[in-house]
């Protein structure tokens, strides 16, 4: 015989699954019409950043396989692994539908990760829902799985390490550790940016645990290390250079003053290649500090306010024409700055316009939702401040990391939307039964 409590345990994961199927639902709909599209538009898989580069590398590190002693000579040159090496696999099979197919699989998984992060968080399927259709309607979740960017590997994995994560943090478990570390250090091997921030997650374990759980974050270090220093190792036999090989930090460094001398002059031909060492920035950049500053604000501007719907609208799906110059907008917020920007769009087409207004605005309120879900989530007593930490922490060192790249993309804070959705998520809904509330007095009246 059923117990009353066990039936409304099966009565909550049947519901739970109900709503997860129509995530799923929504999720394979929208991503079958786009794979259609894809089939009929092939030149729309290299509209992603750097694609055209990493298709160089995928074919690159193809054709060494024809001799196999050339293999690591290829990589190497063709800089980290992890950027390309993802798709070279899912390429070899039926080239870019592989990949693309390979790609909309890791999205679909993690849309059902942020719906049982969502689930973990605050037990309720249909605020799980709203933050797992939110995500997937976000123009990052839209266009990364069906064009050539790190992001359609790298956002999903930063999604499931995070759950196991927190997991870990409100009900313990070693084989959370595992999978979060796992998926971690596969991560850091896609972009090595990511790399400190296990430090800070090994640092959170030990003072949730008052030191107790050292052996535990120690073995996750381990396991988040093992993949970038097996390359490292690789790297080091071959070459004598322990290191992942092919930074473009310097590069970056480089792009930035190159950035800074576009508004006022700065004499760089002495620089025969694109690289810059980290004193000779310091210096222009002492010498020249308004600039920076400029670009800097563009950089928050661009990452904050740029919803990304003409990459997908425009560059993706071809609807309305773009800049030929991928640094055109870059250059006007520069120049110009927000404002600037913005009166510049009206001189382009009126449906650029009118899609990017309504997605300003949609993308404002998003943003309002989801800082609200913020507040509301800090002020939640259900949470330990440890598990506050680590969510807050998490979207902090994602986004505050990405201004070390030379032009930060808005694609740069998409790793972190999952959270946000979440956020939003939580707000609508307490915004929802408020109105709901304040209609039934009325009613009551």
């Amino acid at each position: 015989m059923v117990s009353s409590a066990q039936e409304n345990h099966l009565l909550a994961k049947r519901t739970e699954r109900t709503y997860l199927s129509i995530v799923l639902i929504v999720f394979l709909g929208i991503h079958a019409l786009l794979f259609f599209y894809d089939i009929s538009n092939a030149k729309a898989f290299l509209e992603g950043d750097r694609a055209a580069h990493r298709m160089t590398s995928i074919v690159t590190v193809l054709d060494s396989l024809k001799d196999p002693s050339s293999i690591m000579d290829t990589l190497i040159a063709r800089g980290v692994p992890g950027d390309y090496i993802f798709h070279v696999m899912a390429y070899s099979f039926y080239g870019s539908y592989t990949v693309i197919l390979f790609q909309i699989l890791l999205g679909l998984v993690a849309v059902v990760y942020v719906y049982q992060l969502a689930q973990l968080l605050f037990s309720n399927p249909i605020l799980s829902t709203i933050a797992a259709i939110s995500y997937i309607l976000l123009p990052g979740s839209l266009v990364h799985p069906h064009t050539l960017v790190t992001e359609a590997f790298y956002n999903p994995l930063l999604v499931i390490s995070f759950y196991y994560s927190l997991k870990y943090i409100m009900e313990n478990g070693r084989a959370n550790i595992i999978i979060a570390g796992l998926t971690a250090s596969i991560a850091a091997f896609i972009r090595l940016i990511f790399i400190l921030f296990p430090f800070i997650y090994f640092g959170i374990i030990l003072f949730s645990s008052k030191g107790r759980k050292f052996k535990d974050g120690l073995i996750y270090l381990t396991i988040v290390f093992t993949i970038p220093v097996i390359w490292m190792s690789m790297n080091f036999v071959h070459t004598g250079d322990f290191a992942m090989g092919g930074s473009r930090f310097s590069r970056n460094l480089y792009r930035r003053v190159e950035r800074m001398a576009n508004l006022e002059p700065i004499d760089l031909d002495e620089y025969t290649v694109w690289a810059m060492d980290v004193d000779e920035f310091f210096e222009y950049l002492s010498q020249h500090p308004a600039s920076f500053i400029k670009t800097l604000q563009a950089d928050i501007y661009n990452l904050g306010l740029n919803t990304g719907v003409n990459t997908f609208a425009g560059r993706y799906m071809g609807l309305y024409e773009m800049a030929e110059n991928k640094d055109y907008w870059k250059n006007v917020r520069d120049q110009q700055g927000l404002t600037g920007a913005f009166i510049e769009l009206f001189n382009w087409s009126p449906l650029l316009i009118g899609i990017n207004l309504i997605a300003t605005v949609l993308w404002l309120l998003f943003l309002i939702f989801s800082f609200y879900g913020f507040i509301l989530f800090l002020k939640d007593k259900q949470f330990s401040n440890i598990i506050k930490f680590t969510v807050l922490i998490f979207p902090i060192y994602i986004i505050s990391t990405q201004f070390i790249a030379s032009t930060p993309r808005w694609s740069h804070r998409t790793p972190t939307e999952f959270i946000f959705s979440i956020m939003f998520a939580l707000a609508s809904l307490q915004v929802g039964n408020r109105i709901k509330d304040k209609k039934t007095k009325v009613i009551a009246k």
